[in-house]
C-alpha cells in the first residue's frame, strides 16, 4: 500500500487521508495495468482506479521491440509495419494516461447515461490525474456471475445494449473503445449493462468513415460494385491486380452475417471459428490486402465483441440496429478526445 499511496500523492499533489474520507488499503479488482480501491469521498463509495508505479517505462520498452518484429511478421505483406508499430504505440501509450481516460469516460457518460440501459460511473475530476482515476462506485454482477443467474431476456438485453454501444459508436458517433473485456461491464438483474474502462479509444475521421459506411451498406444491400468502389477507398486493397474479388466478397457477407440476418441470430464458437479460417488460413487475398493504422484495433474490437456475445447466448435481431447506425448521421460527443 505505501507504493499505492505514493502513486497517488504524486499523481493528486496530496496524501491520501487529505483527499478521501476514508480509503481501503487492500484492491477488489484488478484492472489491466492498476489497481482498483474502495474509498468515500465527500461520503459517498467511490471506486479509486491507480495504475502500477513504473508500468509505463516497461510498457515503452517492450513497445521498442515491436518495430522489429512487425517488419518480421509482415515481411513479404502489403502491409506498412512502421505505420501499424506507431498505431499500436499511440494506443497503448493512451492507455497509460489516467487523465485522459478520465476526461473520456466523463464525455462518454454525458451522451450515455441519459440512455436507457447503458451506464457509466460519473468520474470526480478532482479525484484523477496522470496515475488515478476516482469515479462513483458502481454495482452489478461480474460476468461469470451474471451468466449463472440471469434470464434469457436479460441476457438478450445485455447483447443488444453491448451491440448498439458497439456500433452506434463507430457509425454515429465516430469512435469505438477497443477492449470489449468481459471484465469491463458489470450487469444488473433486468440486464442494463455498467460500462468501465476507458482508456483504449480511437477516432476515425469523417472521410474514412464515409468510406467505411458506404462499404458497410453495400454488403447489406448486396452490392458488389459499390463494396469494392468503398473498400478500395478504405484504404484496404494493397494488389488491386491480384486480389481474388470474389473471395474478399463472400468472407465479407459472412462476417456480415449477424447484420445482414432477418431471424435472430445466435454467436456461437463455430461461427467465430469459421470466420477465423476465412480470414486468416483460408484467405488468398492475405498478403494482397493492406491495414490502415486506424483499423488495427477493430481485430480486436471484433473478436472481442464476438466473444463476449457468444458468451451471453441470446438470439437476437440485429440487422436493423446495424443499419440504422450505419446510416446515421455522424455526431461526434462534445468534449471526446
Amino acid at each position: 500500500f505505501a507504493a499505492v499511496a505514493q502513486q497517488i500523492e504524486s499523481s493528486l499533489g496530496a496524501p491520501v487521508s487529505a483527499l478521501f474520507d476514508a480509503f481501503e488499503e487492500n484492491a477488489f479488482a484488478a484492472a489491466s495495468i492498476g489497481q482498483v480501491h474502495r474509498a468515500v469521498l465527500h461520503g459517498q463509495p467511490v471506486a479509486v482506479k491507480v495504475q502500477y508505479p513504473g508500468i509505463r517505462t516497461l510498457i515503452e520498452n517492450d513497445l521498442d521491440n515491436v518495430g522489429m518484429f512487425a517488419k518480421l511478421l509482415l515481411m513479404g505483406s502489403r502491409m506498412d509495419s512502421a505505420a501499424l508499430s506507431e498505431e499500436l504505440r499511440t494506443r497503448v501509450l493512451e492507455e497509460c494516461d489516467y487523465a485522459l481516460e478520465a476526461s473520456r469516460q466523463q464525455a462518454i457518460g454525458a451522451a450515455w447515461n441519459p440512455l436507457p440501459g447503458r451506464i457509466v460511473p460519473p468520474v470526480f475530476a478532482e479525484r484523477c490525474g496522470h496515475a488515478v482515476i476516482t469515479s462513483s462506485l458502481a454495482t452489478g454482477a461480474r460476468f461469470t456471475d451474471y451468466l449463472q443467474s440471469a434470464s434469457a431476456e436479460s441476457r438478450r438485453h445485455s447483447s443488444l445494449l453491448i451491440f448498439d454501444a458497439v456500433f452506434d459508436g463507430i457509425f454515429h458517433r465516430g469512435f469505438f473503445n477497443g477492449d470489449p473485456h468481459p471484465g469491463n461491464f458489470l450487469f444488473h438483474a433486468n440486464g442494463d449493462v455498467v460500462f468501465l474502462d476507458f482508456g483504449c479509444l480511437r477516432s476515425f475521421d469523417d472521410e474514412f468513415l464515409q468510406h467505411w459506411k458506404r462499404m458497410a451498406k453495400a454488403v447489406l444491400d448486396g452490392d458488389r460494385t459499390q463494396f469494392r468502389d468503398a473498400f478500395t477507398a478504405m484504404g484496404m486493397v494493397g494488389n488491386a491486380k491480384k486480389l481474388d474479388w470474389d473471395q474478399q466478397w463472400e468472407m465479407m457477407r459472412h462476417l456480415y452475417e449477424p447484420f445482414r440476418a432477418s431471424q435472430p441470430f445466435r454467436y456461437s464458437r463455430e461461427y467465430i471459428r469459421e470466420c477465423h479460417e476465412r480470414v486468416l488460413w483460408q484467405n488468398r487475398n492475405r498478403w494482397h490486402l493492406k491495414l490502415p493504422p486506424n483499423q488495427l484495433f477493430v481485430n480486436r474490437l471484433q473478436w472481442g465483441l464476438f466473444s463476449v456475445l457468444t458468451d451471453l447466448n441470446a438470439e437476437a435481431v440485429y440487422r436493423d440496429r446495424f443499419r440504422a447506425a450505419v446510416e446515421a448521421p455522424v455526431e461526434r460527443i462534445p468534449g471526446l478526445r
